[in-house]
């Protein structure tokens, strides 16, 4: 019998390929070849590309919150009446410190308080205690305090009468405010009368 010896190849050796082992015969054209490159440009102008479409999709978001702001201006609340929101924001404004100071609650039933100016809003902060300084029977003489509250008014320095200025102009908001939600309460009121009338004829 005739014996045959039966070669094996050994496997290919690995070998580096662009950062990676691969196993198997590397070609002539494979060999030494060079790590691709990133495309910086292309990277760049990607990135600039996300950047204007979420810049745009913001934009879109902005503009659809504010159109449904407006819409919903003015809303029946649990009770059928009518409320504008934008004089619900207008809750306060700036005091003379600076510092946001919260409007009182006004539900348009009354007519609405005029404002006082600088003076009559420092007469009205220091009425009290010019009457506790008085004997009880000089309380009730009005002349004698209105004069004490005169020259206390002309005794302040500038800063202190600016700081009631800024009062006066907080109290004129509030007066606006006030306004605004009677005449809409009005209106409301006029209309439902008007809708009752036609009704019953």
């Amino acid at each position: 019998a005739i014996g045959f010896v039966w070669k094996t190849r050994a496997p290919p050796k690995a070998y580096q390929r662009n950062g990676q082992t691969v196993q198997g015969r590397q070609s002539s054209t494979q060999r030494d070849l060079p790590a691709p490159e990133k495309d910086v440009d292309s990277a760049n102008s990607s990135d600039s590309a996300a950047k204007r479409k979420r810049s745009r999709g913001n934009e879109a978001a902005k503009e659809s919150a504010s159109s449904s702001t407006t819409k919903e201006a003015v809303k029946p609340n649990k009770r059928g009446k009518t409320v504008d929101s934008s004089l619900k924001r207008a809750s306060g404004a700036t005091g003379p410190d600076g510092a946001f100071i919260a409007f009182p609650d006004y539900d348009g039933r009354d007519e609405p308080v005029m404002w006082k100016k600088a003076k009559r809003q420092f007469k009205s902060r220091c009425r009290k205690t010019v009457k506790a300084s008085l004997d009880p029977a000089e309380r009730k003489d009005q002349e004698k305090v209105k004069e004490i509250q005169r020259d206390r008014w002309s005794q302040l320095s500038a800063t202190e009468k600016d700081a009631y200025r800024k009062w006066a102009r907080w109290d004129q908001m509030r007066h606006e405010r006030d306004v605004a939600v009677f005449e809409r309460r009005k209106k409301v009121r006029t209309k439902k009368k008007e809708k009752r009338n036609s009704s019953e004829t």
